[in-house]
């Protein structure tokens, strides 16, 4: 099994069954609610060390839940990372590598599916265009809310707010009909540009990211305290980062162009006390272990070709298994011309492959300052080792389409190997205009040229459409169809 996780001694993870006892009583129902935070540094909440107050609520979550403090993401943009959570494979195994012009494959199972199937209710509630539907992460969702605002900012998607987002979850779990349910619940808040609402642009003057940080905590306070406060709830909280943010550590003012610590760990919290007691995990772990954790926590059994394991044996402190996370970051690649980043964690080793590669030991390291490539090359070589292990197929660079009369677009970008062409064919309708550019600047210059030349016209969705096939803009949205490319 390829890029499975092993035990020290080179077996696989027993099955659950033989790993502890079922908690889960005959009968009951147990609803799972997955919450990813958008652009969430490990270090910014207070679980994971943060001083600054900011997070209060997943702090009280993280007191009664597992805290896996190794927690890392394989990709630092949102659609790539979004698609590792919810699949629980790894993205040269779903395919989408980046933001723009990739959709999830519709023949891939995830967490959605999957619960759909074993009766579950779905419900998704979504914050930012990065996620909308017609990327193809709706699918096994009987709701997919991805109704937004206008963007924020010049450089900016659109959106809406944390406390919106939760607003319409908690609608539709109050319309619950007895089946258990399975809600994710996406916070956008912390993404650039950082605009905290009162009394968080106040109270943060100085530091608006921890103020966007603050803002989403406290947007997520109506759905969890409830739970919090009941003895033994009968649901199982996820919460994780998509990715971290660079806040200007490493020449990276954002995220997406890098793969350091402070946009690929990520907070990661377990709460299911039905299941496991409070605990704190250090061994590495990834986004690819949450569908094998949530399966195992409702006593389903994960597919045997999952990349990830189930958690649970290591909260109740079993040893982890001995293998390497693969994480990659490509957005410079496609609309700079970068080298593709790739790289692999081992322990406290950290190895990015590049022309010039860097190795880390994280343990001494931390801030990843002290490129010891030179003085390990025995270290390296395993490393590397394990990054050729992994299939990763990365993608030629792409050129870069214009955005020109009918089905040009298409046939453009059907001949890339890069990315999924978001059309059905270069003789059918125009499809949704995919602007890649060299720069965030360039690339809101042209936006902002999309959205004057489209005010009044009908673009068609590539998602949505009419039975003439003409509908330009999802209903109920006002906004022009495009993709963005690094840094969401």
């Amino acid at each position: 099994m390829p890029w499975a996780r092993l035990f020290p001694d080179g077996t696989l993870p027993p099955p659950p069954s033989c790993r502890r006892p079922s908690t889960v009583s005959a009968g009951r129902v147990i609803h799972v609610l997955l919450i990813t935070i958008d652009t969430l540094r490990a270090d910014a909440v207070g679980a994971y060390g943060a001083t600054t107050g900011a997070t209060p609520i997943i702090d009280r979550l993280a007191r009664r839940g597992v805290v896996f403090r190794q927690a890392h993401a394989h990709n630092v943009v949102t659609l790539p990372s979004h698609a590792n959570i919810l699949s629980g494979r790894l993205p040269f195994q779903h395919g989408v590598r980046d933001n723009a012009g990739f959709r999830f494959p519709a023949d891939t199972p995830t967490l959605a599916t999957l619960l759909k199937a074993a009766g579950y209710r779905t419900g998704a509630f979504v914050s930012a265009f990065t996620l909308d539907s017609r990327f193809g992460l709706d699918r096994g969702f009987d709701v997919y809310d991805d109704q937004l605002d206008g963007p924020a900012g010049p450089l900016a998607l659109p959106e809406r707010h944390g406390t919106d987002t939760v607003a319409a979850a908690q609608r539709w779990l109050a319309q619950g009909d007895g089946r258990p349910t399975f809600c994710w619940i996406h916070i956008y808040d912390p993404h650039a540009p950082y605009l905290p609402r009162e009394p968080f642009a106040s109270r943060y003057a100085g530091t608006p990211y921890v103020g966007e940080v603050a803002a989403a905590d406290a947007a997520l306070e109506p759905v969890l305290r409830p739970l919090l406060e009941t003895a033994s709830p009968h649901t199982i909280v996820v919460l994780t980062g998509d990715h971290g943010e660079s806040l200007g550590e490493h020449g990276e003012r954002t995220h997406g162009l890098f793969a350091y610590e402070a946009t690929l760990r990520i907070p990661l919290i377990l709460f299911a006390p039905s299941v496991v007691p409070p605990a704190v995990v250090d061994a590495v772990v990834g986004h690819d272990d949450i569908v094998p954790t949530i399966l195992d926590a409702i006593a389903s059994t994960p597919a045997p070709d999952l990349p990830g394991h189930s958690l649970l044996g290591q909260a109740l402190g079993a040893p982890a298994p001995a293998a390497p996370l693969y994480f990659e970051a490509l957005s410079a690649a496609a609309n700079r011309g970068w080298a593709p980043l790739t790289g692999v964690l081992r322990g406290g080793e950290k190895y990015v492959e590049l022309p010039l590669p860097e190795l880390y030991d994280l343990t001494s390291d931390p801030g990843e300052q002290r490129n010891l490539v030179a003085s390990r090359s025995e270290r390296v070589e395993r490393l590397q080792a394990d990054l050729a292990d992994s299939p990763r197929r990365i993608p030629s660079r792409p050129g870069r389409p214009r955005i020109g009369r009918r089905g040009k677009r298409c046939a453009r970008s059907a001949t890339s190997p890069w990315r999924r062409p978001l059309c059905a064919s270069a003789t059918g309708p125009r499809t949704t205009p995919s602007v890649w550019s060299a720069s965030t600047l360039s690339w809101s210059r042209s936006w902002r040229g999309i959205a004057r030349a489209t005010s009044t016209a009908r673009w068609p969705c590539a998602a949505t459409s009419s039975a003439s096939g003409r509908t330009c803009r999802r209903p109920g949205s006002r906004w022009p169809s495009f993709s963005a490319s690094a840094g969401t």
